[in-house]
């Protein structure tokens, strides 16, 4: 997995430009700032599992390492 840090301020996530071998849709993740009941599928869209997403963002955090297991699938 490859990390390429892309416009002024490389520390805000929001900016940050992820290559990912196994994820190649991590271009499309939408920052919780953006995210709105519509982002969530139609046969899904509730306030309730808007909220609970919305709750569950605020848990998420980034861990940046800079060495990585060679034997790490």
């Amino acid at each position: 997995e490859q990390e390429f840090m892309c416009g002024e301020a490389a520390n805000d996530l929001h900016t940050v430009c992820t290559y990912c071998s196994k994820d190649p849709d991590h271009s499309k993740f939408i920052p919780i700032d953006n995210f709105t009941i519509e982002h969530i599928p139609e046969e899904s869209r509730r306030p309730d599992i808007y909220k609970i997403v919305k709750a569950i963002a605020d848990l998420t955090v980034k861990i940046s390492v800079s060495k990585l297991s060679p034997n790490r699938p």
